[in-house]
């Protein structure tokens, strides 16, 4: 991972109109405090590339802001939880924070699916990585069949979409899309916002000109047919 942080950093400090980087990691997890979370989310064992991030910080943030039009303003914050924030919530239902809402304009705390892999097969459990994502729920999913857990994003409508394999992987899409507002949503069946893709265009062309994230419906047992 701190290739990616490393590389991140130097990029976004040498891009144009990107202003005040801060960039804020917490002290390395202990051994011990990973095993009182697997002890108290057994049968649950984190993977161990996660393990090696809370070994080398327990959590972090990195934010910009951006110069636009002669007006500085604060776009992006990327940040990964630490162990204290890992905590387990009800897949099947939206966040309870009043903020989200269905698309429907439904209360949140509706019942919704929970994740399901291309064989049928439904998650059992999810933990938040990210509690400071305004634009949903990004979690670590756990498959009845499989130890080693997923990433996936729950949208603002209560569905789930299928980001990535691994925690390295999406710390990886992370790094790419640069913490662009609302860049999960190109892994969803609608894809980006026009606003959002726009600064993807300006701060991450790179990762767009790869091709659209695959869509839901197209995942097979080990995840997104082509993954990236």
């Amino acid at each position: 991972m701190d290739q990616y942080t490393s590389s991140l950093l130097e990029s976004l400090r040498s891009t144009a109109g990107v202003r005040n980087v801060k960039f804020t990691a917490e002290d390395p997890c202990s051994s011990a405090a990973i095993f009182v979370w697997e002890q108290k989310n057994h049968p649950f064992k984190l993977p161990d590339d996660f393990k090696s991030f809370l070994q080398t910080c327990n959590g972090m943030t990195l934010s910009y802001d951006v110069e636009f039009r002669g007006h500085t303003f604060s776009l992006a914050c990327m940040h990964v939880n630490g162990v204290r924030d890992l905590v387990r919530f009800p897949l099947d239902a939206c966040s309870s924070d009043e903020k989200l809402m269905r698309s429907d304009g439904a209360p949140s705390g509706l019942p919704s699916p929970r994740p399901t892999g291309a064989d049928g097969e439904e998650a059992v459990a999810g933990f938040s990585l990210d509690r400071t994502c305004s634009a949903g729920n990004v979690a670590m999913v756990f498959f009845p069949s499989n130890p080693e857990p997923q990433v996936w994003f729950q949208d603002l409508g209560c569905r789930w979409s299928y980001v990535a394999p691994t925690f390295t992987e999406y710390f990886r899409l992370l790094a790419m899309y640069r913490g662009v507002p609302n860049w999960q949503y190109a892994f969803t069946e609608h894809g980006m916002d026009p606003v959002a893709e726009q600064w993807a265009w300006f701060l991450c062309p790179d990762r767009l000109k790869i091709g659209r994230a695959p869509r839901r419906g197209t995942i097979d047992a080990k995840g997104p047919v082509g993954s990236l």
